[in-house]
This record gives C-alpha cells, sequence and structure tokens, in this order.
C-alpha cells in the first residue's frame, strides 16, 4: 500500500509539473538554459559552498536533468502565483480581526546588535582579547582575523533575537560597547561586543499590519492556484 501510494504521488506530480510547464510555455515566461544557469547559481549563493549545495541535492537525489526542471517548474508557479496575488485585496477589517485571532503570536523577542571575532584556537582567542584590551580596533581585527561570513563587515552580525543559537544568548547579559571573555560554541571562539539592545515587546497592529496582509494575501493566492490545478487536473 505504502509502495502504490507513493507511486500515485509520483505520477501526480509530474502531472502537475507538466500543467505547469505547459501553462509557462503558452505565456512565453520559460527560462532559458542561461537563466536556469543563473537561477542555480543563485541557490548555490544561498548555501555555505557549492559542496553543500551538491551534498543536498545529492541526498534527495536530483540529478542535474531534474534539478533543471525543477527550477524552471518553481518559476513558473512563482509567476503564476504572482498573477493571482495581483488581483487580491485585503480590507483593514480582515487584517485587523487576524490579528486579534492570533494576538499571542505577535511579540518581538529581545534583540541585540551583535559584532563578533571567531576564530579556531582558544590561543589566538586569548591573543585577541588581550589586543582588544589594549585599544586595538575591534572592526580591524575581525576583518584580519575573523572566520566569521561578517568578518568583511568588520564583524557585525547584526540585530540578532535571543534563541538563534546558544552561544549568542550568551551574549545577552553583556553591556552595550562592552567585550566579552572568548566563549567556546561548535564554530570555534567567539569574541562579543554589543553594539545596542531592543527589549522584548508586545507588537502592536500597527507594528505587523503589511505582514498581515502579505500572509493572507500568499494565504488567498495559494488558494486560487490549488483551484486553477483541480480545474487544469479535470481537463486532462
Amino acid at each position: 500500500k505504502v509502495v502504490s501510494k507513493l507511486k500515485s504521488q509520483v505520477v501526480q506530480n509530474l502531472i502537475i509539473e507538466e500543467l505547469l510547464l505547459h501553462w509557462g510555455k503558452s505565456q512565453n515566461i520559460l527560462l532559458s538554459d542561461e537563466k536556469i544557469d543563473q537561477k542555480i547559481k543563485e541557490q548555490i549563493q544561498s548555501y555555505p559552498d557549492e559542496q553543500a549545495f551538491r551534498r543536498v541535492y545529492s541526498e534527495l537525489k536530483l540529478q542535474t536533468s531534474l534539478l533543471r526542471r525543477h527550477t524552471q517548474v518553481s518559476w513558473v508557479k512563482e509567476n503564476l502565483i504572482k498573477q493571482f496575488t495581483a488581483d487580491i485585496k485585503i480590507s483593514s477589517k480582515e487584517v485587523k480581526q487576524y490579528y486579534e485571532q492570533h494576538r499571542s503570536e505577535f511579540h518581538r523577542p529581545a534583540q541585540i546588535k551583535l559584532q563578533q571575532i571567531v576564530v579556531k584556537s582558544e590561543l589566538e582567542s586569548q591573543k585577541i582579547h588581550q589586543a582588544l584590551k589594549k585599544g586595538s580596533p575591534f572592526g580591524k581585527l575581525a576583518n584580519d582575523y575573523s572566520l566569521g561570513a561578517e568578518s568583511s563587515n568588520g564583524g557585525i552580525v547584526g540585530w540578532v533575537e535571543k534563541g538563534t543559537l546558544p552561544v549568542f544568548d550568551k551574549a545577552f547579559n553583556l553591556p552595550v560597547n562592552k567585550i566579552s571573555n572568548p566563549r567556546k560554541s561548535p564554530y570555534g571562539y567567539h569574541i562579543f561586543k554589543v553594539l545596542d539592545k531592543k527589549r522584548a515587546k508586545k507588537l502592536s497592529l500597527n507594528d505587523v499590519k503589511e505582514q498581515i496582509s502579505k500572509e493572507l494575501i500568499a494565504e488567498k493566492a495559494e488558494e486560487k492556484y490549488k483551484t486553477w490545478l483541480e480545474k487544469q487536473i479535470q481537463l486532462v
């Protein structure tokens, strides 16, 4: 039964993909081979490196041809949903009603604006910490020595919510503009500087009305897409 269900799902997915590709062709919006290559490069850039990207797609058993097809199908679906989205209007009454029904979800955790230096060894972190205590600029040392992706920006990570990473949570008790002692994590040894802080707060309707509107538009567009898909399948 499980195998039969899986086969049925695979066939259904193939039908949906073909319907989307047919629509994309009729609208003359299919990506060229060069554009597909560019889209795949953009996907790779969202991963730590190309090896990580290839590993994920290898685990999903996506061969290059299937990856290219998947990219094309995703592009067509994205454009189709954009068409549905264009006609959707959300009233202020709908937004307010959604806010009232989900009020408990709208809160912003405590945040800190974080700057860090990450190095591999404890010895190196101690040397850098001593240099900071003697007045060496944090940003320059981050530029020169940090392994973090943000090193080219002087080690500025930006605003971080509590709960993002256990090692970051340790910096929440640090006073603004004070430098931490080296802290060990699975990524290495971190030295933190907190540049600014925001307390946790409940978000008002005004704070989140644009976010709610986007969520409601996305929900309605997805409903329109499902209705469109059902009609197309019936025509097959």
